[in-house]
């Protein structure tokens, strides 16, 4: 099902336009090119939202379900806000690569005023869906560490990080890839606002790390594309051979930090605290086994929603990690 589903979301045809070229105004536009243009399918990486949530449920933290849902719609709408964004400043390249050129901005479906406009709403949408859920969920904004740390807080670093970084950082060797997890690591620290729970040291270090292992699978799935630095200036500065080592290195240390979580926390039984960590190992292992063996033909995001092994191995890492709970 899942593959099929994907192919709903591509073109193998578009109609390629001149950029300069817009849309007539009482052009009927099909949904699904601005499904497309909100990158609905790259919404999956906010499963990293939802990690936190066993651990809080099993600290007794009471989750408010209207809080929960109106901060995670509101942080997808602010993700798509952004990839927008992104897609502006990138039409001329994305125009000439082999697969992007089928975005709609790079390829004229929808006009730059229009993706602009989209773009705006979308942020304001977004931000005010973080503020309702932060409001449902009892923020008292007059706490700053809680005001930082509140929904609104991360969906404006979340923004304020993606601008910075499709301006400047993402030119920049190794910085980009800290930029790219910083972005996972803010659904994670999300995923505890929403939850109701601070993040502990340990929870972000484990989180950073996994989020520094997709970020640089990401970058070596675009460099072992043949594309190099034609497309990102940061490619032209690394090898295949120290983005694979540094990808094992960021498995293995997420791996050894959630396996130390699991030992030291009081949530995990004393004898079946190692349980949640198998399907931990696999999903690491699959993971690195794919991006490697695609070699860069299919991205990351694609790779996972056109598998079933995800879905597997983050069920079986719940069943499991309930289990293993005190």
């Amino acid at each position: 099902m899942l593959p099929q589903f994907n192919e709903m979301w591509r073109r193998r045809k578009p109609n390629l336009m001149p950029l300069s070229q817009h849309l007539p105004e009482n052009d009927s536009r099909s949904p699904w090119v601005f499904l497309r243009l909100l990158r609905v399918t790259h919404w999956i990486k906010n499963v990293f939202v939802f990690l936190p949530l066993p651990f809080a449920l099993a600290t007794g933290a009471e989750l408010d379900p209207l809080s929960f849902l109106f901060g995670l719609s509101g942080f997808c709408l602010l993700n798509s806000s952004v990839y927008i964004l992104n897609d502006v400043k990138d039409r001329h390249r994305d125009a000439e690569h082999p697969s992007k050129r089928y975005r709609p901005v790079a390829s004229g479906e929808v006009s730059l005023s229009m993706a602009n406009k989209l773009s705006f709403i979308l942020g304001i949408l977004g931000m005010l869906l973080l503020g309702f859920g932060a409001y449902y969920g009892g923020c008292n904004y007059l706490d700053f560490r809680e005001t930082i740390l509140s929904l609104p807080g991360i969906g404006l670093t979340y923004f304020i990080a993606n601008v910075i970084y499709t301006v400047w950082v993402r030119s920049v060797v190794w910085l980009d890839v800290i930029f790219l997890g910083l972005f996972f690591l803010l659904r994670l620290i999300l995923g505890c606002s929403l939850s109701g729970v601070y993040p502990s040291a340990m929870l972000l270090m484990t989180g950073f790390s996994l989020a520094l292992m997709m970020a640089i699978g990401k970058r070596y799935s675009e460099l072992s594309s043949g594309l190099g630095s034609v497309f990102r200036n940061s490619l032209g500065t690394y090898s295949t051979g120290t983005l694979a080592f540094a990808f094992r290195g960021s498995a293995l240390i997420s791996l050894l930090g959630y396996g130390w979580y699991c030992w030291s926390s009081p949530l995990m039984d004393s004898s079946g605290w190692w349980w949640s960590i198998c399907p931990v190992a696999i999903g690491l292992m699959k993971y690195h086994q794919e991006v490697i063996r695609a070699g860069g033909q299919i991205e990351p995001v694609e790779l996972v929603l056109g598998s079933y092994w995800p879905i597997l191995v983050l069920g079986l890492w719940v069943v499991s990690l309930m289990t293993s709970m005190n």
